[in-house]
């Protein structure tokens, strides 16, 4: 009887030490994955914002004296200030201009070396997308609202070209938008043209078109012939944005059947085919597809 009193005992003894061990676990359990997950954010946070010093360090280290220090260029660098609060008392509109006329071609010249951006160290993310080119479009962007001030003329048509060149596709599109506030004869060329692609090149066409719709037709016919199927579809998809009549959009319809005659080519043609159809639409008219692309 002893035994049996005994043995029962051990064995409730046994379950209040199980259940109180389970019972602390779960509480553990419960506890801290929050505090490692607080703690992570909080590190990466730390890290990020490490990062982002260094990378303005290294930055402002290829820039010379004059821009590195101004304060211009740290509220640039601050991307949490909207670029028209830059605009103050302090910072008039002679001297922003006088800022970005010089600050932009000494990014440019840096920017080949990404301005001392390294991909590991710095977080960067991809070659067209380091803080050299995020500053460059902080600098379009201040620019573009200065124009709506009534004060143009910042860029050189040099500078305009080789801005153009970098294969950025918001750069390409608040060029093409300042541009579009002074736009001349020269951003008609090919060589020009050239510069820009998808929507920006595509963005540019219709701004042509407001001064010459004759011109801006030519421009996409050799476009559509000559680009590659990317800007193909970006021209075709913007057609709705254009202008045009009946018989000038059935006129560029058929400078996108290269594209069906080459196999890798041909879900493209597709997709531009389908643009081209739906300005169709909206002229209450349809493509012969048959005889435009035998």
């Amino acid at each position: 009887m002893k035994r049996i009193l005994s043995l029962g005992f051990i064995i409730i003894a046994l379950g209040f030490f199980y259940f109180s061990q389970n019972n602390k676990s779960k509480k553990e359990l419960s506890v801290k994955p929050s505090e490692k997950v607080e703690k992570n954010e909080i590190d990466q946070h730390s890290n990020i914002f490490k990062l982002t010093q260094k990378g303005k360090k290294k930055f402002k280290e290829k820039l010379s004296k004059e821009i590195s220090e101004s304060d211009i260029l740290n509220n640039v660098l601050d991307f949490s200030i909207p670029v028209e609060k830059i605009i103050t008392d302090e910072n008039s509109k002679k001297i922003l201009k006088k800022h970005i006329n010089q600050a932009i071609p000494e990014i440019l010249d840096c920017l080949p070396t990404l301005c001392g951006a390294e991909r590991t160290q710095d977080g960067l993310i991809s070659e067209s997308g380091s803080l050299a080119h995020e500053s460059i479009e902080r600098y379009l962007e201040l620019i573009i609202e200065l124009q709506k001030k009534n004060e143009g003329d910042f860029l050189t048509d040099d500078t305009i070209i080789e801005i153009a060149s970098i294969e950025n596709s918001n750069i390409q599109k608040l060029i093409v938008e300042i541009v579009g506030n002074d736009i001349s004869d020269q951003h008609f060329s090919r060589p020009f043209l050239d510069k820009f692609n998808g929507e920006a090149l595509s963005k540019l066409v219709q701004l042509i078109s407001l001064i010459s719709k004759k011109q801006s037709i030519e421009i996409l016919k050799d476009s559509l012939e000559k680009n590659n199927s990317y800007n193909i579809i970006e021209l075709a998809k913007g057609l709705k944005d254009l202008n045009y009549t009946k018989d000038e959009v059935e006129n560029l319809a058929p400078h996108i059947c290269h594209l069906k005659n080459i196999e890798t080519e041909k879900h493209n043609y597709l997709m531009a085919k389908m643009y081209f159809n739906k300005k169709a639409t909206s002229l209450n008219f349809e493509i012969d597809w048959v005889s435009t692309c035998p």
